[in-house]
């Protein structure tokens, strides 16, 4: 497995590139700069790759667009807010990005090439995680993060749902490396210990 991790966007949102000899690339939650990760994309010798969404907010959606993706795979309840700039925060920061990109489906006990995907709501309704189990990794979105969690205080946002969907993922093996949506990386144990 080779990755690349990017700092992109308003939001400085963590997009990453994750690349296997057999399979195509995943690109999970495409931040703005869209030339920056088509130059990972090349960098790690892809020639074809996937979008994963963890969830709809426009911090990790905006280079969407501008990837060639032929669909973009996410929870179906996020589906709206890809589409709606209300939704998807966008407009409450002065912008209107929405994406007519077909969507794949992707739900609890499915999977996305190496990935398990975890239904994980609570900061979104169709929040995601990607679980690769074979390699310890946790891609958390903005459900986990380093020292914190999702804000559930937004529009679709349910802290009761998020507490449920935490207890889940602190459940993981403790040295599951988590990348989470914003900041640096840490650990389901580090996690764990915290709380």
């Amino acid at each position: 497995m080779r990755m690349k991790a990017l700092r992109r966007g308003p939001g400085q949102t963590n997009c990453y590139v994750v690349c296997w000899e057999t399979s195509p690339a995943y690109v999970i939650d495409p931040a703005g700069d869209a030339p920056a990760i088509l130059a990972a994309l090349r960098e790690l010798g892809a020639e074809e790759w996937r979008v994963l969404l963890t969830h709809a907010h426009f911090d990790h959606i905006l280079a969407l667009n501008d990837l060639g993706a032929a669909a973009v795979y996410a929870h179906p309840l996020e589906e709206e807010a890809l589409r709606d700039p209300a939704l998807n925060l966008s407009a409450a920061v002065g912008g209107a990005f929405s994406s007519d990109l077909p969507l794949v489906a992707l739900d609890e006990g499915g999977s996305a090439g190496p990935f398990r995907v975890l239904h994980t709501p609570g900061h979104r309704p169709g929040s995601l995680c990607f679980h690769c189990e074979e390699e310890g990794l946790l891609f958390s979105g903005d459900t986990l993060f380093f020292a914190g969690v999702g804000r559930s205080d937004l529009p679709g946002g349910d802290p009761a749902r998020l507490a449920a969907s935490l207890r889940r993922l602190l459940a993981l093996p403790p040295q599951t490396l988590v990348y989470p949506g914003h900041g640096p990386q840490t650990s389901v144990g580090a996690e764990r210990a915290r709380r």
